[in-house]
């Protein structure tokens, strides 16, 4: 699947041979069409638009699926290489993960993540599908698995990042922001939060257990963090 594809303001989708000569004008959307890509594994294309929607298409045109659930324009999405998975990024603040099922042959509304306090402007699935970065106005870049859990929140650029990608082995991710820079962030530097956590716990679990002043939510913090095998 090599064919040059364009999504536009005038709500409509291109196909283009690499030579230039147009394909085919894809129709559909009722606002800006913001992204457009390959299910390279199912042959199909998604696309992203300021109608709040992600639709998905034949390469001939044929509308298959048109999956609604954000509540904002929706600016990016990325496909995992089998094709099984979606993640798509809006306005709305959230990155909603859509899973392919077989016997229905759709994607169907699998988990919405939420984390982060501005609009979501790209996603990245990296290469062996089980990691999922996400670009936002709040000026973070946040890390995920595939079943919806924050792995990271990394901080460095000082204004809305605006595009993210893994690198083809899936160690690093580069960002680009607002603040005129790029970064790359080296995922083997990047500590794990559970343990973090449990190292957190271990060391105030008295504190948090005995201290008659704090609030109870607050003193059952650590109840349910495994510190190891005696805890």
């Amino acid at each position: 699947m090599r064919l040059p594809k364009t999504g536009s303001n005038d709500n409509t989708i291109k196909l283009w041979q690499l030579d230039g000569t147009l394909v085919r004008t894809i129709k559909g959307h009722h606002d800006e069409v913001n992204e457009v890509a390959f299910n390279q594994a199912m042959k199909l294309i998604a696309s992203t638009s300021d109608d709040h929607t992600v639709k998905i298409w034949k390469v001939d045109g044929t509308l298959i699926q048109t999956l609604k659930g954000h509540s904002a324009s929706v600016i990016g999405l990325s496909i995992s290489p089998n094709g099984k998975l979606l993640a798509s990024v809006a306005r709305d603040n959230t990155v909603k993960l859509w899973r392919w099922d077989d016997k229905k042959g759709a994607y169907q509304d699998y988990k919405t993540l939420e984390g982060h306090s501005g609009a979501v402007d790209d996603v990245d699935i990296s290469p062996n599908g089980k990691r999922i970065v996400s670009a936002s106005s709040d000026s973070t870049i946040k890390l995920w698995n595939t079943e919806g859990k924050l792995l990271a929140t990394l901080s460095g650029h000082i204004a809305g990042v605006r595009g993210v990608n893994f690198s083809p082995d899936g160690q690093r991710i580069a960002s680009a922001s607002y603040d005129n820079t790029v970064i790359l962030w080296d995922l083997n530097n990047i500590p794990d939060l559970d343990q973090l956590l449990r190292e957190g716990c271990r060391w105030s679990r008295n504190y948090l257990k005995h201290n008659l002043e704090l609030e109870k939510s607050d003193r059952s913090l650590c109840k349910n963090v495994r510190l190891s095998e005696d805890w």
